[in-house]
């Protein structure tokens, strides 16, 4: 049995090798693994990101080895696939920082991308008015002031520019708002996965609870550098 279990230790590390390879050099190619342009905000790289994940890989060859059961590594094997999963897509940078508060006529509004591992391999871009201000992956946030009155905040994911989200909110001077791009409603049928995508505004309890975790993303309209 001993040996038997050392065998399968050896196929599990293997498999989990060659895959860890391949979907770090994918998400690699994808751009997970470099900032977005024209930001200077740092993103993990792919050395850094497989040297961790191959750390969970050996923990679940040594949960075989071990316990000699292969079903002993099942926890490990799941963390380590979840990690790869998560790894190297969330936006990098600042923790999260309040911004001043507005000075009318000029309303503060946040803009973020919510965390999901639906298409969390792109990046997300983010108009206001029909100008292209940032791009972010997952978890990433920026704030900036605008003239009170109507305006247009609109987003898509990766090259899906001919089908953007829209909405047009009414900004009153002093008051700060929270927009967020979000993937809800995430359904199942038989292998095919269903989802919505939606661009709201939410309410600063809600968003300010989210944000506590989100990273700071320079944009191109009024914030020029990192919150200090």
């Amino acid at each position: 049995m001993r040996v038997i279990a050392a065998i399968g230790a050896l196929s599990i590390g293997a498999v989990i090798g060659w895959l860890v390879r391949y979907f770090i050099r994918r998400f690699h190619s994808l751009g997970c693994f470099s900032a977005a342009r024209g930001s200077p905000v740092r993103m993990t790289s792919s050395s850094e990101t497989e040297t961790r994940i191959l750390k969970f890989a050996g923990t679940a060859v040594l949960s075989v080895w071990e316990h000699g059961k292969l079903q002993e590594s099942s926890y490990h094997l799941a963390a380590c696939l979840f990690l790869l999963a998560l790894a190297g897509c969330a936006a990098s940078g600042p923790p999260f920082s309040r911004a001043s508060d507005p000075n009318p006529p000029e309303a503060l509004v946040y803009v973020y991308r919510g965390a999901n591992q639906i298409s969390s391999g792109v990046q997300a871009t983010f108009t206001l008015d029909g100008k292209k201000f940032l791009e972010t992956y997952q978890m990433g946030y920026t704030h900036f002031y605008v003239p009170e009155g109507k305006h247009v905040l609109g987003a898509w994911y990766g090259t899906e520019a001919s089908r953007p989200l829209r909405i047009t909110a009414d900004f009153a001077g002093g008051k700060t708002y929270y927009v967020k791009l979000d993937i809800t409603n995430v359904r199942r049928a038989g292998s095919t996965t269903y989802y919505d995508k939606v661009l709201r505004l939410v309410p600063a309890s809600e968003a300010l609870n989210e944000l506590r975790n989100y990273k700071f993303q320079v944009n191109s309209l009024t914030v020029k550098e990192a919150p200090r």
